[in-house]
């Protein structure tokens, strides 16, 4: 019997935010010495940071919420009788479901708008915008997928 793979769909997303992490980490660096020593900055450094931000960020979270790493108020859950706790994830699983449909619909629109008009470009580099709504809308799907299956999974709980 062959051994299990150590690669699994969740490793795509953490991969994708790790390298523009990395990008937006020597990017700083490298504007930071142009600025010190060389009195001029890399052009466009704040744009490529933002830019790959977006990756970071799309993708971190939907990573995030598969591994279930989200922070948890303690506070509140564990005050709850045993019996409530399953209803409250169910709960907070659905608010944060629908405010990520929310942003991905509002995503989408900007997407779309971006794809029509000829004219949508980033500020400074002057690169086409819409490779980088798209990739916000990726990780939004990604999130919503992992935010159906939890709350798939926590009703399948509560029922048992």
């Amino acid at each position: 019997m062959s051994p299990r793979p150590n690669f699994t769909f969740k490793k795509i997303p953490l991969t994708i935010a790790s390298i523009a992490l990395i990008v937006m980490m020597v990017v700083t660096v490298i504007h930071v010495i142009g600025r010190l020593f060389f009195a001029s900055p890399l052009y466009g450094g704040i744009e490529i940071i933002s830019l790959a931000g977006v990756f970071s960020i799309s993708f971190a979270i939907g990573y995030t919420q598969a591994e279930r790493s989200h922070i948890i108020i303690e506070i509140l859950t564990h005050r709850l009788p045993e019996r409530l706790k399953p209803f409250f994830a169910i709960f907070s699983l659905f608010i944060s479901f629908c405010a990520v449909m929310f942003l991905g619909w509002g995503a989408l629109i900007y997407t779309y708008d971006a794809l029509i008009k000829r004219g949508s470009m980033t500020p400074v580099l002057h690169l086409p915008a819409a490779p980088f709504r798209v990739i916000l809308v990726l990780g939004c799907m990604i999130l919503l997928g992992y935010f159906a299956y939890h709350l798939v999974e926590a009703v399948k709980k509560l029922r048992k």
